[in-house]
């Protein structure tokens, strides 16, 4: 029988956010399966506790990305 691998939710909030490519090193993005990245992308949020938020957090996902671009910066130099 198949195991499927667990991962943490860490790495499925980075996929929803789109923010993968900043925070997860290339090697292991790598190893993470099409369909699996595509799911963490795509899945239903009302299903979850507190998705009455994601509109929200949606809504606000671009300055979110700006702020932590800049943190990024500062953290670099």
């Amino acid at each position: 029988m198949k195991k499927y691998k667990s991962y943490h939710s860490s790495v499925k909030i980075c996929y929803a956010l789109g923010i993968q490519n900043h925070l997860l090193p290339d090697n292991f993005t790598s190893t993470i399966k099409p369909s699996t990245a595509h799911y963490w992308k795509n899945d239903n949020p009302h299903k979850y506790l507190g998705s009455e938020f994601s509109t929200s957090i949606n809504n606000n996902i671009d300055d979110l990305q700006i702020i932590y671009d800049q943190k990024v910066e500062q953290l670099k130099k």
